[in-house]
């Protein structure tokens, strides 16, 4: 087992020429397992995966070990809260590597000053509307910085680097502190279709599809799709110090109703995530229409035992 197979890539060009004459003369009749790791993803697939790399067609599998989801962060950080830690994986993402020279004792701005600039290969993901069907040939895309540290560093340092080259570093700090929450809500967002896919595997919701929706005018932070029941989830995720009113779901109901989806025999729900709470109007009339409310990262309220032949209203009283 070889780890950081670039590394002798990099000492030796003819390295990977090397390892295609032993296993072709020695391995490849024996029971012995060559192993070969690297971090370099654009090294790895030239050298290995490529149709031209010298050791091309002589793999039994392939593995590529992604970062870790939000909820690894509790881990990480046991002793930090729901705020600190979305803040933490705002910037830096949930990859242990980064993680292991975060100082808990300190904000997640405060930490962003000591780590180096972040070199990666996958930068780029593309995201179109939860409804549409043909990724690459939907004209909705719309393409986005995939690694959080590289999206941080371009949305909230790189425009500032002109102060930061002057030594006027109290102002960039000031300056992305002023803007730091809006950041974090775009963070939520993700962080909620997380949520999500965990509250599918405990049986509180189904769907098959999920994501976002938008139009030329509006925008919907969740959309989750029941092909099966003709059911879709419509979902707000606010990270804001205000509580979330009624006001915000009557918006999302009007928003939903422009979703072009099965529309004849479709059956809405909505689930509604607030980092701060709910306002007690909001509350009741989530009772009474049984609307999910999500505080933080926790449920509020209990789903009937029956959700496939009831009307999908929560029984327990939210509080």
């Amino acid at each position: 087992m070889i780890d950081e197979f670039p590394y002798l890539v990099y000492a030796n060009s003819a390295i990977s020429t090397i390892f295609q004459k032993g296993i072709d003369t020695q391995l490849k009749e024996t029971n012995v397992f060559l192993i070969l790791m690297g971090s370099s993803i654009g090294m790895m697939e030239q050298e290995v995966l490529f149709s031209k790399a010298p050791l091309y067609g002589r793999r039994t599998a392939s593995l590529e070990v992604r970062e870790m989801e939000f909820s690894g962060m509790e881990e990480f950080f046991p002793g930090l809260s729901l705020e600190q830690r979305v803040g933490l994986y705002a910037i830096f993402g949930a990859i242990p590597a980064y993680l292991e020279r975060v100082k808990p004792n300190e904000t997640a701005l405060e930490n962003a000053r000591y780590l180096d600039i972040l070199r990666a290969l996958r930068l780029v993901d593309k995201e179109i509307p939860v409804t549409e069907r043909y990724l690459d040939k939907s004209r909705m895309g719309l393409y986005r910085i995939h690694d959080y540290y590289v999206s941080f560093w371009f949305r909230s340092v790189f425009p500032l680097r002109g102060r930061l080259e002057l030594g006027n570093i109290d102002y960039v700090a000031d300056r992305i502190a002023r803007d730091f929450d809006q950041l974090l809500g775009s963070v939520y967002e993700k962080i909620c279709r997380e949520l999500c896919r965990q509250f599918m595997t405990d049986g509180v919701m189904q769907f098959s599809a999920l994501g976002k929706w938008w139009n030329r005018s509006e925008e919907i932070d969740l959309v989750a799709l029941d092909e099966e029941e003709s059911t879709a989830w419509f979902g707000e995720c606010k990270w804001s110090v205000n509580k979330v009113g009624i006001d915000i779901f009557r918006s999302l109901k009007e928003k939903a109703a422009q979703v072009e989806w099965r529309n004849e025999n479709r059956h809405d729900k909505f689930i509604l995530f607030s980092r701060s709470g709910f306002t007690d109007e909001m509350q009741k009339l989530a009772s009474a229409d049984g609307v999910m409310l999500v505080h933080g990262d926790k449920i509020k309220g209990e789903k009937k035992n029956n959700r496939k032949q009831g009307d999908g209203k929560w029984s327990r009283k939210i509080s």
